[in-house]
């Protein structure tokens, strides 16, 4: 299990889109449907990928390969698919709830990928303010 929180906004695009942001220096994209998700990630390997319920998607994405540790890395091409099994999104009125997905990834003729992620969408939680500020310490 990996957990970490990002600040992000949460927007509407039309009248089944719902566009989540986050990150500063070069944001990711997550725009989620009824029935797909589409990332775009940045620091990722897989900078681009789908996920469409109940289907196996096609994609093509350019891979960054380094053959020699004196030359830039070149980017190859790589075909995947991913199938999804199963998504579900719960969003309440006030644009807090889950994301669930259940998928593998293959490339080639290869599964290289079989995961269940959860994205949890809540508001930050306040800073940790001193319980006890200077001005009311006590001497003891």
């Amino acid at each position: 299990k990996l957990s970490c929180s990002y600040k992000g906004n949460i927007s509407f695009h039309g009248d089944d889109s719902l566009v989540l942001t986050y990150g500063t220096v070069v944001p990711s994209t997550v725009c989620i449907t009824e029935n797909s998700v589409s990332m775009m990630l940045p620091f990722s390997p897989f900078s681009s990928i789908s996920f469409v319920k109940g289907k196996r998607t096609l994609q093509t994405i350019d891979y960054p390969v380094q053959f020699s540790p004196f030359s830039p890395p070149e980017d190859i091409t790589v075909d995947f698919a991913t199938y999804t099994k199963d998504m579900s999104l719960m969003l309440r009125e006030d644009l807090t709830g889950t994301l669930k997905l259940d998928y593998y990834l293959e490339v080639g003729a290869s599964v290289c990928e079989r995961a269940r992620i959860q994205f949890d969408f809540s508001p930050l939680k306040k800073p940790i303010e001193d319980s006890v500020k200077d001005t009311e310490r006590t001497k003891e």
